[in-house]
């Protein structure tokens, strides 16, 4: 195996290997689990985040082979020097994952895993098969933003044994918006990086400052329609979850409204994978 000649700090590999996505999967699936009122089953939180795992460490696996450790994208670079290392150690995670879904977790959302699981498999091949063509007319910011979501929501919703009260549909919108609003955050500040890498994106697909203006008008339209929720109803638990949405969404328009500020241009990627874990304060709910 070939090893980088740069040392890593240990926020870059943890950045790097997703663990910061990780954690803000588990927060927002805790989110969900406690504005339901249910109790999932305790194998659940170990499928959950092992799963974004293996899917956010896959996409980067294929994504590192394009430049075969010559990208300009350091985190390409990392998985192409590891890929020994990481493609065995997802490989085997996803076996884990499957076996212990298997095992413990309602057939329903075994069966709903191994849907989204083909999914997947149809849209990357979709992608190697057609290239540019795919890529172009559907950036894949929207494609993870839906199975990142569906992934976190997909038990809770299987337990709650029914149609979720509207406030909760509302919610899961919002926290989907999010998710892509902060993927093409990101692509938005990678944008010189993916060009010279020849990787699509929204930003890329779109162009830099049409991208910027999206952002700006998606996040205002998100505040406003939460705004206009928290003072159509009484205070109460969903109050709280709403004003959690609204610091996140707020923290995410202002990283694009100031993108040229120090703090965000270096941290731009942690800070809006920071914003997910959020929504562990649901805890004081």
């Amino acid at each position: 195996m070939k090893h980088p000649t740069k040392s890593y700090k240990i926020i870059e590999i943890i950045q790097f290997l997703s663990l910061d996505v990780v954690l803000g999967s588990v927060s927002t699936g805790y989110f969900i689990v406690k504005l339901l009122n249910i109790t999932p089953n305790p194998m659940w939180w170990i499928v959950l985040p092992v799963s974004v795992w293996v899917i956010y460490s896959t996409d980067h696996i294929l994504d590192s082979f394009k430049k075969r450790g010559k990208a300009i994208i350091e985190r390409h670079n990392f998985y192409y020097h590891y890929k020994d290392l990481l493609i065995t150690f997802t490989t085997l995670s996803a076996i884990i994952v499957f076996v212990l879904s298997v095992l413990y977790l309602d057939k329903q959302i075994v069966t709903g895993g191994i849907i989204l699981l083909l999914l997947i498999i149809v849209y990357f091949g979709a992608i190697n098969m057609f290239g540019n063509n795919i890529r172009n007319n559907t950036p894949k910011e929207i494609i993870i933003a839906i199975i990142y979501t569906t992934g976190i929501i997909m038990g809770p919703l299987i337990w709650y044994n029914g149609i979720p009260p509207y406030h909760i549909i509302f919610i899961i919108l919002v926290i989907l918006v999010l998710a892509w609003a902060e993927g093409i955050m990101i692509s938005w500040f990678d944008f010189d990086d993916d060009i010279c890498d020849g990787y699509c994106s929204f930003s890329t697909a779109y162009g830099k400052e049409n991208t910027r203006s999206f952002l700006i008008g998606l996040h205002a339209i998100v505040e406003v329609s939460i705004l206009i929720y928290l003072f159509s109803i009484e205070i109460s638990d969903i109050t709280f979850a709403l004003i959690i949405l609204f610091i996140m969404n707020m923290l995410l328009g202002l990283i694009i409204m100031f993108p040229n500020n120090n703090f965000f241009k270096k941290n731009y990627r942690l800070t809006g994978e920071g914003v997910f874990v959020l929504p562990a304060l649901a805890m004081f709910i």
